[in-house]
């Protein structure tokens, strides 16, 4: 019978993993360390311009699973699901002009016909309005 993992979880001889990294790591590499399932501490390293991660992007790690069944010296792979920590709002409201000097994209528009509404926090908890069962 296989154990749980509480880092990686094995698809036959491959190894999944999640990696949290930085919005600054993943436009402008990284080096991560992957403490291995046996206690062996791979380096992984992404060189600046040579990937852009985005969030939920998975990267394999070749020869770096689980021995082959009858095998042992061929490994299945490494695969690692990137999970992207973007700053808070707050942190970032006096770079907005350098970074949109850096950054590619349209920009925000002057101004437009249409009905102007804001973005608000997603609430998993927040009840319809129609299942509501208090008639105010």
């Amino acid at each position: 019978k296989e154990l749980q993992h509480s880092k990686f979880k094995r698809d036959g001889s491959h190894l999944h993993v999640k990696q949290r990294i930085s919005l600054q790591e993943a436009l402008c590499g990284f080096e991560i360390h992957v403490q291995h399932f046996n206690n062996r501490r791979v380096t992984i390293r992404s060189e600046p311009g040579e990937n852009v991660i985005s969030p939920g992007t998975i990267m394999k790690v070749e020869g770096e699973g689980m021995p082959v069944f009858k095998n042992p010296f061929t490994k299945g792979h490494l695969y690692i699901q990137f999970d992207v920590q973007f700053p808070i709002a707050r942190s970032i409201n006096q770079k907005l002009d350098k970074m949109r000097a850096l950054l590619p994209g349209p920009g925000i528009p002057e101004s437009s016909t249409a009905d102007h509404v804001s973005l608000m926090p997603f609430d998993p908890n927040e009840v319809d309005p129609a299942n509501r069962t208090d008639k105010n």
